[in-house]
């Protein structure tokens, strides 16, 4: 015999799952069986083995059986001091027998490739299966179910249709109302998102035109205070020279009057002639000032320099003496 097998059929004091195992009263192991080293020991063939051995297989199988979903005497329990030291000292000799020796230090050959491919290839198949006979198992037990009840539901002749059914419509209902209210409600986010940008649309360009429309406005009443305030300054000026000629007309007639008092000191005998004369141009220039008074708005510079220039040549004919005021008031009327 294998002194490995001698080994470990001495120092298995523990039953293994599928073991069956018994002991004595005092606890040492009997005759050890597995039902997985005896060939056939439920069979018919029995060659080989004597009576002795096929009696303590039976009453081993009887005990398994009796004690079957109990709870070991041992679990949980450890070896004593004892047991250990014979279990080490057993291993001692064993490892000291030659062919033990060499069947450790070959050490352990794993699968090669295709075994673990061949293994995997079945493993994955009878997964498959067994998946797929659950799946049909439940598929068929659902519909088996539904049908039982969509039948007790409708019930037999002369029996009354039972509405159990009626929450899971009014739950339909209710998720198909939800979902009507959701998309309305997209909508309804949708068209105010357009109608804002529409209104922010139209916004803009109504306050584009209204700014439009401000600086047009702005505009003219600029161009329209430039043009008030430009007839302002030609109407200041033109008053400003009316005065200015008034003035030396004044002027005029009075240094006017004054020659002749003079002449009429030095002489006597031509005074009432020249009286008439200086009353006649007194009068002369006072229609002249007038005239001018009224035709300064609508005769322009120009013009009324050169009826001033008339009016120089016309003074000089009848009075030489006055010409210097003349020349005072074209030069006034030239600046």
């Amino acid at each position: 015999m294998d002194p490995l097998l001698e080994h470990n059929a001495n120092i298995s004091s523990i039953p293994k799952k599928n073991d069956e195992t018994s002991f004595d009263r005092n606890g040492t192991n009997l005759f050890y069986y597995s039902t997985e080293q005896v060939p056939n020991y439920n069979g018919d063939s029995m060659e080989g083995i004597s009576d002795k051995e096929i009696k303590e297989m039976q009453r081993r199988m009887r005990i398994g059986k009796a004690n079957k979903g109990k709870t070991p005497w041992n679990k949980g329990k450890k070896h004593s001091a004892e047991t250990r030291e014979f279990i080490r000292k057993r291993t001692i000799e064993a490892m000291r027998h030659p062919k033990v020796r060499e069947r450790l230090s070959q050490g352990f050959r794993g699968h090669s490739e295709e075994s673990k491919a061949r293994i995997g290839l079945a493993l994955r198949r009878i997964w498959q299966e067994r998946s797929r006979r659950k799946t049909l198992q439940n598929k068929c037990c659902l519909e088996w179910q539904q049908s039982i009840a969509e039948e007790a539901r409708k019930g037999g002749h002369g029996q009354e249709e039972l509405n159990w059914d009626s929450f899971e419509k009014l739950k339909e209902d209710i998720i198909r109302q939800q979902l009507q209210w959701a998309a309305e409600k997209e909508k309804a986010k949708k068209i105010s998102i357009i109608r804002n940008e529409k209104m922010a649309k139209a916004k803009a360009e109504k306050m584009a035109m209204v700014v439009l429309v401000r600086q047009l406005r702005e505009d003219r009443k600029a161009k329209a205070r430039a043009e008030m305030k430009e007839a302002a300054e030609m109407r200041l000026m033109k008053k400003v020279n009316a005065e200015a000629i008034s003035k030396e007309l004044r002027l005029k007639v009075k240094l006017t009057k004054m020659h002749q008092k003079k002449l009429l000191g030095v002489e006597s005998m031509s005074l009432e002639s020249v009286v008439n004369g200086s009353e006649t141009v007194a009068k002369k220039w006072d229609l002249d000032f007038i005239k001018r008074e009224k035709m300064q708005r609508s005769v322009s510079l120009a013009d009324q320099i050169r009826a001033a220039k008339n009016r120089k040549a016309k003074s000089v004919v009848h009075h030489p003496d006055d010409s210097f005021l003349n020349v005072s008031i074209e030069e006034r009327l030239q600046t």
